[in-house]
Order: C-alpha cells, then structure tokens, then sequence
C-alpha cells in the first residue's frame, strides 16, 4: 500500500520548521514508515504543495500527528493506492517539471 500526504501551506513555516520535518521524515524512513520517491522527500505541485509517501495510513496519521503542537499546514489532503502503478500516475499529475524548490533546510553550525 501506499499512502500519500499532500501539505498545502499559507505561510512560510521557516527553516527551523523545515529541519524538524526532515528529521521526522528521516526517523520514519530509517524504519520503513516514509518512502522516497526516488532520492526526494517530496514532490511539488505547480503551487509549491509538496506531496510525500508512507507505507499506511498509521503513517501517514503519524506524520500528520507531529504537527499537533505547532501551526500546521492549511490543509493535508490523504490519498491511499493499492497499487503502484496507480500511486505511479497519481504522482506523475501532481508534479509540475518546472516548479523548482528553494532546497532543503539549512542545519545550523
């Protein structure tokens, strides 16, 4: 199965909030809960949305759980496939070729 979690944001969540996300992510993906699509995170959507990947819905509600004690994304759109070759195409149509991100957080020294 895979599960897909599409954040979609009204604010700038800054890079210490970046560092978090990608240390959860990290920690999940060490122990099979997170899948990279590829060697990224996320996938990105002409509007900025990233969209990542997990092995269950429990995963998935992990890594929407994190959120709890800080403002979340606006919104956080689910979707689950059976199937790769569906979750394949699913992720095809939200990926725009041309949107470039600003990269990962920065670690602090």
């Amino acid at each position: 199965m895979f599960v897909t979690v599409t954040e979609k944001w009204d604010y700038d969540h800054g890079n210490d909030r970046r560092l978090l996300i990608h240390q959860k992510l990290n920690e999940m993906q060490a122990v099979g809960k997170f899948i990279r699509f590829g060697d990224q995170r996320s996938v990105y959507d002409f509007d900025g949305s990233p969209t990542k990947t997990f092995n269950s819905l429990d995963s998935a509600n992990e890594y929407i759980d994190f959120f709890h004690d800080w403002q979340a994304p606006v919104n956080m759109i689910i979707k689950l496939f059976d199937n790769e070759q569906d979750y394949i195409e699913y992720l095809t149509s939200v990926t725009d070729s041309n949107y470039v991100t600003l990269g990962g957080p920065q670690p602090k020294y």
